[in-house]
């Protein structure tokens, strides 16, 4: 949270040392169902063409689904905007009516959705697949087929 403050009482890099990982969650890119993507290149030409229309959801500002995002807009480079809600089960509401294009999601949180056909799966956010979702390739391995 260190850039979320004007003014850090601390530096985050300086003052404090890693212990040890607490959980390792992977991200799922999601979107609309009807949003006209496949997969990661038309997401990337769809959101470039198309991101001053375009908006993104995520449970709050700061949260891991939030950086997730902002980090997949940056290494697209798009600038869309943002519409932080209140947890992840009201931003879902919103991506499934068609309020929000798309969002980076904790796969445990999109699953039943992805199951479901509510969202469309683009690409694990992860250096491997996903276990619960196989047929949805890794960002990386989707960018080199």
């Amino acid at each position: 949270m260190q850039n979320l403050s004007r003014r850090p009482l601390y530096d985050a890099g300086k003052d404090f040392q890693p212990v040890a990982l607490l959980a390792d969650v992977p991200l799922v890119l999601i979107v609309r169902e009807d949003l006209p993507v496949n997969n990661i290149k038309e997401f990337a030409d769809y959101a470039k063409k198309k991101q001053d229309k375009t908006s993104f959801a995520s449970s709050g500002v700061g949260a891991a689904v939030h950086l997730g995002t902002v980090l997949l807009n940056s290494a697209l480079a798009v600038n869309v905007t943002h519409v932080p809600y209140r947890g992840s089960a009201p931003a879902m509401q919103d991506l499934q009516g068609g309020r929000v294009d798309y969002m980076t999601e904790i796969v445990s949180t999109a699953y039943p959705q992805i199951t479901g056909g509510a969202v469309k799966p683009i690409a694990a956010l992860a250096p491997e697949r996903i276990k619960n979702l196989p047929d949805v390739p890794t960002a990386k391995e989707a960018v080199s087929m």
